[in-house]
């Protein structure tokens, strides 16, 4: 029997992708992260496989890219998309004193929308995606004019691309 079992959420802005993995470790010496512009392996050290590896869905600026393991505060966030796979280990490890592994991979291209995190992963849904869109594109608004509040802005049928739409994003 197969189950369903929870790998990894993410949430992403006009600069970074971030991964949220709950770890079956609680110190980061037993983490072994490996980012390169197109993949993502996430394991323990010495163990004979990875947790995750696989392809990113965008290029990443590994210089810029890091993971740490944090404290779990345990918030529920909308914007936060939950990736599953399916496990036969019925087995769940519980032991992880609330902690997370947090990779930030941040994107090669500024702005652009990422439909998953990795490639491995079901993408984002039509509705899910134009959120997101949304989202960017406030985001870039109120860089672009910080005497503004876009928070609650909405858009009129379809929403630009952030990285593309009036000249393009910036980079700072």
């Amino acid at each position: 029997q197969q189950q369903q079992q929870r790998i990894y959420e993410f949430q992403q802005d006009l600069d970074q992708m971030i991964l949220y993995v709950r770890p079956p470790v609680v110190k980061a010496c037993q983490i072994r992260c490996v980012i390169t512009p197109t993949h993502l392996q996430v394991g323990l050290v010495g163990a004979d496989r990875w947790f995750l590896n696989e392809d990113t869905y965008g290029t990443v600026d590994v210089d810029e890219s890091t993971w740490s393991l944090e404290d779990d505060d345990d918030d529920d966030d909308n914007t936060i998309t939950t990736t599953s796979k399916n496990k036969h280990n019925n087995k769940k490890n519980h032991n992880n004193h609330n902690k997370i592994l947090c990779i930030y991979l941040t994107k090669a291209n500024r702005g652009s929308l990422w439909d998953a995190a990795l490639k491995g992963s079901q993408p984002m849904d039509e509705f899910s995606k134009e959120q997101v869109k949304a989202d960017l594109m406030r985001q870039r608004m109120q860089e672009e004019n910080p005497g503004f509040d876009f928070r609650g802005a909405e858009f009129n049928g379809s929403v630009p691309d952030a990285r593309e739409f009036m000249g393009g994003v910036k980079y700072l």
